[in-house]
């Protein structure tokens, strides 16, 4: 009787929140037909989420995202969530039944953030992952699934923990050959979670082949693990029901003398449209103040109305602060938001917080003042109860059109768009683009050469890549695409989870931007059209990336007398960016390609493009990154001998870059003659 353990997984992240550990997202890792969710995979999922959980760079959104898990949960009707269970079916019935409890992918998550972590992180591992209801629970007697729980709670102090039961593969009732067959769940199942390497050392007996997998559990061991209390909701024991724990959380309070008093002082200014800040002078001497000031005015926003004193309200709740947070602010206007912020109060403001869906103003005027704001980061985020994207993506657009908007935030994050990749929704109109300031490049060429072997001409794969919904600014583009370079996926992972920056502090790290809606579809997606979308107009950026091959003749003439297998080829790279000079657009019509000329475009390498769209950026380390992207490519196991005197990546010359660029448009305009 053959044991092992489980083969796929259902992952949670989950929060404490309203006196419970309530998660924010379910997905389902599910093995094939012939493979099950190997331990490498399960190793590199857990490292990427924890990466992303803990970088300072994701910090503000995830916070503002959780604050929003707050009210949500808060809401009595949210409490009792409807239980989903996980498919019982062994793997052959998974890969046929994906219709059972799943979530379908167009329906809203209710916090994209926190969904586009796990996608992101699965997508690292070369699987698709399958989104959950949150109501979604563990049933330990299952065979085929394991679970694995990321307490994001304090993102200073991430938790995790596995949880897996080892299951016989193959039983017969009563010792007769002939009998029923079944899987059994070993009877021991302890409520409590062990580590990465203590799951390696238990189910995982061939992990020592895989030392990525061996090193990164070994890495996982700084953290701490999951306490059994955060199993309470999405583990629930058999003799208590989601709805009994549900009830056991809740906690009725006595409310704080001072609460009580802040409150009425509070009610007191609301009614009329100022009020003069000395009659707070007392209570900012007190050390919560601001603290219970803003309970207070979160409780109470709904109906503190537009006056001028709520704006006076909102500053001395946050004075001094350097980032406003009003995610939990509901019926502001924007005319009170920038009322505060013109107060000498808030002088120190940097970044703004605000939920769309939550204001009382239309996304038109919120477009309107964000142009004129002039802070380092703006986070637009949405209610978790919302029933479209529109107003989220509906201010963006705005934005975009915005005649006094001279500059934008060095951090423009909008959870919309996160939540429309993870629809498979191309939420940028076509024959629109996002302003070259915000996001310079829009497509990506790429060409892959299919034949090696000496012959005259040389065969290419041509894929078109449209990364112009993705936000990508400048240097998270770019540490991106070197990461992509050394490591090709379909999916162009590397770009939506890469290092904010070139610096050598950085390299490890992983900035989280949104996936740009076409990497994460199985299917084309309505309003993605490469031939659509090619539309080139002046400004705009695109990658040229053509992966080449040289065969070395001599090897494998050698090959062939000594019957040896040494590999022939060596892959390289060529590059290119081309900003587009004079606007230009590409029909869907065999006879209307437009063929760019020299006069149309100019050809740039890494170096050129980033001196004219990013900031400062030391030269020495953009040679860095090169090099070490270079010397990757040219020691990975399946290279052949490197050529004397051949560049492992080189800037396309003009000809070149033209001459690629032309034959991808005419792959799409229907020419395909010789």
């Amino acid at each position: 009787m053959a044991t092992q353990g489980p083969d796929s997984w259902v992952v949670y992240i989950v929060a404490e929140i309203a006196g419970a550990h309530r998660p924010l997202d379910v997905t389902t890792l599910l093995c094939t037909e012939d493979e099950r969710v190997g331990c490498a995979k399960v190793i590199t999922l857990c490292r990427y989420i924890v990466s992303i959980f803990s970088d300072s760079a994701n910090k503000l959104a995830i916070s503002s995202e959780m604050s929003l898990a707050t009210d949500f949960y808060q809401d009595p009707s949210n409490l009792m969530l409807p239980v989903h269970e996980l498919p019982t079916m062994n793997a052959d019935e998974i890969q046929r039944n994906l219709d059972g409890p799943r979530r379908d992918y167009r329906c809203i998550r209710e916090f994209p953030i926190s969904s586009s972590v796990m996608v992101a992180a699965a997508l690292a591992t070369g699987d698709r992952p399958t989104p959950m209801p949150l109501g979604t629970v563990f049933r330990d007697e299952s065979p085929y699934f394991g679970m694995l729980v990321f307490d994001i709670s304090n993102l200073e102090d991430l938790k995790y923990g596995f949880v897996a039961f080892q299951a016989q593969r193959m039983v017969f009732h009563n010792h007769e050959l002939g009998g029923p067959r079944e899987v059994r769940v070993e009877s021991e199942r302890p409520r409590h979670a062990i580590s990465a390497k203590a799951w390696l050392d238990r189910f995982e007996p061939l992990a020592m082949l895989f030392p990525a997998a061996t090193n990164g559990a070994s890495a996982m061991e700084a953290l701490s693990l999951v306490e059994p209390i955060t199993f309470q909701l999405i583990w629930p024991s058999e003799q208590k029901t989601l709805g009994d724990d549900t009830h056991q959380v809740q906690k009725h309070t006595i409310r704080p003398l001072l609460d009580i008093t802040m409150s009425t002082l509070v009610e007191s200014t609301t009614d009329t449209e100022s009020f003069h800040m000395s009659l707070f002078d007392e209570p900012r001497r007190l050390p919560n103040f601001k603290k219970v000031l803003r309970r207070v005015l979160q409780e109470r926003s709904a109906n503190l109305g537009n006056f001028h004193s709520t704006a006076q309200l909102i500053a001395l709740a946050f004075e001094g602060e350097t980032s406003l947070d009003l995610i939990r602010y509901g019926g502001l206007s924007v005319q009170t938001i920038s009322s505060a912020l013109e107060m000498a109060e808030l002088c120190q403001i940097k970044t703004l917080s605000v939920c769309v869906d939550f204001l009382s103003s239309s996304p038109v005027e919120l477009a309107l003042m964000i142009s004129r704001l002039s802070l380092s980061e703006i986070y637009l985020l949405q209610s978790a109860t919302r029933e479209s994207d529109e107003p989220s993506i509906q201010t963006l657009l705005e934005l975009f059109q915005c005649a006094d908007m001279s500059a934008y935030p060095s951090k423009l994050f909008v959870s919309g768009v996160y939540s429309a990749a993870l629809r498979r929704h191309a939420w940028l109109p076509e024959l629109r683009k996002v302003p070259e300031s915000l996001s310079p490049v829009q497509y990506i060429f790429e060409r892959i050469q299919m034949n090696a072997i000496g012959r005259p001409r040389k065969y290419w794969d041509l894929n078109t890549h449209f990364i112009g919904d993705g936000l990508l600014n400048p240097l998270p583009f770019t540490s991106g695409l070197l990461n992509w370079i050394k490591e090709p996926d379909i999916d162009l992972f590397g770009l939506a989870a890469g290092p904010p920056t070139l610096q050598d502090d950085d390299t490890s790290r992983i900035e989280m931007t949104p996936i740009p809606t076409g990497i994460i579809a199985d299917d084309p997606v309505e309003g993605l059209s490469p031939i659509i979308r090619v539309c080139f107009r002046r400004g705009s950026w695109h990658v040229l990336l053509s992966r080449e091959k040289h065969w070395d003749r001599e090897t494998d003439e050698r090959n062939v007398r000594t019957g040896g297998w040494e590999q022939p080829v060596f892959t390289y790279v060529r590059l290119a960016f081309i900003k587009i000079l004079n606007d230009a657009c590409v029909e869907a019509v065999d006879t209307g390609t437009t063929y760019v000329g020299k006069e149309d475009v100019s050809v740039h390498g890494l170096k050129e493009f980033l001196d004219t769209t990013a900031s400062v950026v030391d030269s020495a380390v953009i040679e860095k990154r090169l090099e070490e992207t270079g010397e990757y490519l040219a020691h990975k196991p399946d290279q052949g001998r490197r050529p004397d005197g051949l560049e492992v990546i080189a800037v396309m010359s003009e000809d070149e870059a033209l001459e690629m660029l032309n034959e991808t448009l005419k792959s799409y305009g229907g020419d395909d003659s010789e």
